[in-house]
């Protein structure tokens, strides 16, 4: 036999029915699909739904629209629907009001966006000038640096050939370059000094 198709049915041994009769039982042999219930009431004509009371107001479509037709029904008293009527048009003017704030809201909200933006633009713009100057800065101090070390070089060079150094003169601590050539001595506060006094004595002498 056939199982049903109902996609209620149940599907499973039946032990005593197959005991019985012996052969395989399903469930659903047994089973019959419950009786459908007729709707109750009167159907929508716009949307075609059933078992509306006929005292009722089925809102399928906005409620302003239904107490309107309920107004041309001759069959309806309008004083029975004048609260509800009411009602809707205090909830639309509700509605309307909620509406005309949440437009103000959006309104105000993009032109403080656009306020925002132009701030933005010209904080980037003042934040890439900004950039600019500390490239460089870091650029010339980078450069600076570097000719400082290309001039040690040149004196460390130049004392390795021509100069050696003395840090005490007369028990007493200084920056001192003695020439090798002709003795001659030069001081200054700082190595760097002392050695520039000395090339720029060796460049006279030259």
């Amino acid at each position: 036999m056939t199982c049903k198709t109902h996609p209620d049915a149940p599907h499973g041994f039946d032990r005593n029915a197959s005991h019985s009769q012996d052969r395989y039982v399903c469930e659903c042999e047994s089973w019959e699909p419950p009786e459908q219930t007729k709707p109750m009431g009167v159907s929508c004509p716009r949307c075609g739904k059933t078992g509306l009371q006929p005292d009722s107001i089925h809102t399928c479509t906005p409620r302003a629209l239904v107490l309107a037709d309920a107004l041309d029904n001759p069959t309806i008293q309008a004083g029975a629907i004048r609260h509800e009527i009411a009602a809707e048009l205090r909830r639309l003017h509700a509605e309307n009001e909620a509406l005309w704030e949440a437009l103000e809201r959006e309104r105000a909200s993009r032109q403080a966006a656009q306020i925002e933006n132009v701030g933005l633009k010209d904080r980037i713009a003042r934040s890439g000038v900004e950039q600019q100057r500390a490239v460089r800065e870091a650029t010339n101090r980078l450069h600076a640096e570097n000719e400082e070390l290309r001039a040690d070089q040149r004196r460390l060079d130049w004392m390795d050939q021509h100069a050696h150094c003395a840090d005490w003169v007369d028990f007493e601590p200084t920056k001192r370059v003695i020439e090798a050539a002709c003795g001659s001595e030069f001081t200054g506060d700082t190595w760097r000094d002392a050695i520039d006094a000395a090339l720029a004595r060796a460049g006279e002498v030259k």
